[in-house]
């Protein structure tokens, strides 16, 4: 191109631009904008329309640097904000027209100039159609021609042009293109189209009989097809749940973006053997078992979702976005890293067939169905073991391991994740190893062994920082996992500065890694907000509450329970802020969402009563407060036992509230018996609680030296219980010191 060559920026490239004379040499014309003047602006409206190359009803003209330039339709993203262009600009253009000569449209969908600009700048491009023959390399260099930072197109148009030269690519399908480079050379993008589609027709035609990169979509078809989707839609909608009908609409929309991006992966990774040439067959065999492996795990949720009960529906929608990332199957590093399957063709045969057990397993935890889904990991993990492939063991292990962690049984999942880890560590899948160790950091706290969890955390750390080693960002979701875990130690030490700066550690990870709106992101929130209320720090706990809520209801549905979750700290925040209307409230809309939607049976609801009874409490209001605690006691009774730990709660208020009303005697019969309840694993601060209420019954029920002895002994367990919960203690042991200080003095003045 001779402009080009004399260092001319056209700023105007375009089809209608671009002649073909008698002579078959192609004449690029208007260089009227190539050159800087002060000409007025013409034309440039949002509103101006803009239509196909043929019919030109806007062309913006010549202006000075920092003003728009040229055609819309075919302008650059520094055109389209008035920054200064250059050759990159040209190459932008140019691979606009090239991309509409191709493929029969504009990359960038709009007919107003504004339309335009925004798809440009958001890089909100057309998918090329489905039955197109441009081979996948020109494909990908226009799209680098397209990139929206001029530092990440070609350095040179002719850097361009050898990138679309098929020529030197001897390892590839080799195309004779013709005339084809010769016009590349000179800008004509319509004749490049006729001649790359012209003399490219048989070698496509005998390429796709050889070696058809086809049969993806049909695939996915097969497990998510109209007849499966109908079946999921009336199963979810039949359980009569008030939020059903949204779960069903986000369950829909993640399924179909699970199974545009398998079918679009397992193309691209045929293409890239079988048209590419860039890939070796046997990377793509790798690629192919990897994506078969997720189409199992997505073919068994949607059969779980195909039956699904008011516990699925509940779950379904983190269900579906905890679905595997179909990503991991072109990461070729980790996938030519991994054991080889089983040389003997029967025995890697049963390997599959237990990996597909596991994935029904998997499939039914994620969906909320834990004890059906441990029952059939067990039974996969024996199978596996009687193989023994170490790949499967450490897959069925980690899958015990995480539904028997699920279902409270810590011991049990221990040991599980332990094995898991030493088989991961043995075949080099630092990916599930370092999974396991940060879990094992949680699973050794909640059996309170803080030193193990140490011991662990440094394991999960050495293990991420050989993945980082590989890929420098190949740790950082591992480290926000990880963090999650050490955060949840440093609250079961009372170390609330410790685990507030470690769950904005995991908050700021989770939000690289899976973006803002991720549910796990959510639930870190949750976290951060409750050890936030506990250092006494409200105002950011609600502001933490908030975003857990806004995310809850974006992506499950403002009557979904979860949003009752958020609601209810909510309503705790507030009221430790003494905002105790806000928190009746949150409180309430919390009640509304969980009767609607679990029942008013369910514990969650006896957990609301509970702290609406608190607040109430807390006014001077007793007998609607000891209302509230009875049916959260009944609740707690009802589906804990009569001995359950949890009822502590409750009774300590109905010992509080009858106290108030002067029944003393009621009083201590609730305050004694939640006393007894009160096990080891119940913190300072509850002990504390139920010790003071405790302690002032005693004192007013008798003036006997003895029981008042023992009142003393309470009321000073309790301050020292206060005092170890920190800052979370700190109003009721002052209470506390004031009350046992009178005490003292009523004593001290005794005849």
């Amino acid at each position: 191109m001779v402009g080009r060559d004399l260092g001319i920026i056209h700023r105007d490239f375009k089809p209608e631009n671009v002649l073909l004379g008698e002579d078959g040499r192609v004449r690029v014309l208007d260089f009227g904008l190539a050159a800087t003047s002060e000409s007025a602006l013409e034309d440039d409206t949002e509103d101006a329309v803009i239509e196909s190359s043929g019919a030109r009803r806007s062309n913006i003209r010549i202006t000075p640097d920092g003003v728009l330039t040229g055609t819309p339709a075919y302008m650059s993203p520094e055109q389209h904000l008035g920054e200064p262009t250059d050759a990159k600009s040209d190459q932008f253009s140019f691979c606009i027209a090239l991309f509409e000569a191709l493929y029969s449209a504009r990359p960038f969908p709009g007919r107003a100039v504004g339309e335009i600009r925004r798809s440009v700048l958001a890089r909100r491009m057309r998918e090329p159609p489905a039955e197109t023959r441009v081979p996948t390399w020109v494909r990908r260099a226009i799209e680098r021609g397209l990139s929206v930072d001029p530092a990440d197109r070609f350095e040179s148009m002719d850097e361009l042009l050898e990138v679309l030269d098929p020529a030197p690519r001897s390892a590839r399908v080799r195309l004779v293109l013709g005339g084809a480079i010769a016009l590349m050379a000179i800008s004509a993008a319509l004749l490049y189209r006729r001649a790359l589609i012209q003399s490219f027709e048989r070698q496509v035609e005998e390429a796709s009989e050889r070696t058809p990169c086809t049969g993806a979509a049909a695939r996915v078809e097969e497990v998510w097809g109209d007849a499966r989707r109908g079946q999921l839609r009336e199963a979810i909608l039949a359980t009569g749940l008030s939020f059903a009908g949204g779960v069903w609409e986000r369950v829909e929309a993640r399924l179909d973006e699970f199974a545009a991006r398998w079918a679009t992966m397992h193309t691209r990774a045929c293409e890239a053997t079988h048209v590419d040439g860039t890939q070796s067959t046997e990377l793509l065999d790798l690629r192919v078992a990897c994506l078969e492996g997720r189409l199992k795990e997505f073919s068994a949720l949607v059969e779980v979702f195909a039956h699904a009960d008011a516990t699925v529906v509940e779950n379904a929608v983190q269900a579906a976005a905890g679905l595997p990332s179909v990503d991991r199957c072109a990461e070729a590093r980790g996938l030519l890293e991994r054991v080889a399957p089983p040389e003997d063709p029967a025995k890697a045969e049963a390997v599959e067939l237990v990996r597909g057990r596991l994935a029904d397993a998997a499939a039914r935890g994620r969906a909320g169905q834990l004890l059906e889904s441990l029952a059939r990991a067990e039974g996969a993990l024996a199978q596996a073991k009687a193989l023994d492939y170490r790949p499967l063991l450490a897959e069925s292990l980690l899958l015990v391991g995480d539904t028997a962690e699920g279902l409270g049984e810590y011991a049990r999942s221990a040991d599980a994740w332990r094995e898991a880890y030493w088989h991961s560590l043995a075949i080099g899948d630092d990916n599930r190893a370092a999974r396991c160790a940060s879990v094992l950091v949680h699973v050794m706290v909640m059996q309170g062994q803080p030193v193990e969890a140490r011991v662990w955390s440094r394991h999960a750390s050495a293990v991420i920082d050989r993945l980082e080693r590989a890929q420098a960002d190949a740790g950082t979701d591992h480290r926000a996992g990880l963090a999650n875990h050490r955060a949840t130690a440093w609250v079961h030490e009372g170390k609330l500065e410790e685990a507030i700066a470690a769950y904005r550690e995991a908050l700021a990870g989770f939000v690289e890694t899976r973006g803002a709106d991720d549910l796990m992101v959510a639930g870190v929130h949750n976290n951060l907000g409750n050890t936030l209320s506990r250092a006494r720090s409200f105002e950011p706990a609600i502001e933490h509450f908030e975003s857990a809520r806004r995310i809850y209801e974006r992506e499950l549905g403002p009557g979904h329970p979860s949003v009752a979750v958020a609601l209810n700290n909510l309503g705790e925040a507030y009221a430790h802020q003494l905002e105790y209307a806000q928190a009746e409230q949150r409180y309430r809309s919390a009640l509304k969402i969980l009767v609607e939607t679990v029942g008013e049976r369910h514990i969650n609801v006896g957990v609301v009563h509970n702290n609406l009874g608190d607040i109430m409490l807390k006014r001077d209001e007793p007998a609607p407060a000891l209302q509230e605690f009875r049916l959260a006691l009944l609740i707690f009774e009802d589906k804990l036992g009569a001995d359950s730990e949890q009822a502590a709660f409750p009774l300590t208020g109905i010992g509080e509230s009858l106290l108030k009303q002067g029944d003393v005697a009621g009083a201590l019969a609730s305050l004694e018996r939640a006393k007894r309840l009160r096990g080891d694993s119940a913190g300072p601060f509850e002990r504390a609680h139920t010790d003071f209420a405790l302690a002032q019954a005693l004192w007013r029920s008798s003036e006997s030296a003895t029981i008042r002895a023992r009142a003393g002994r309470l009321a000073d367990a309790a301050i020292e219980g206060f005092a170890a919960a920190g800052a979370h203690g700190e109003p009721l042991g002052a209470e506390a010191r004031a009350w046992r200080a009178e005490r003292r003095e009523q004593l001290g003045r005794r005849p």
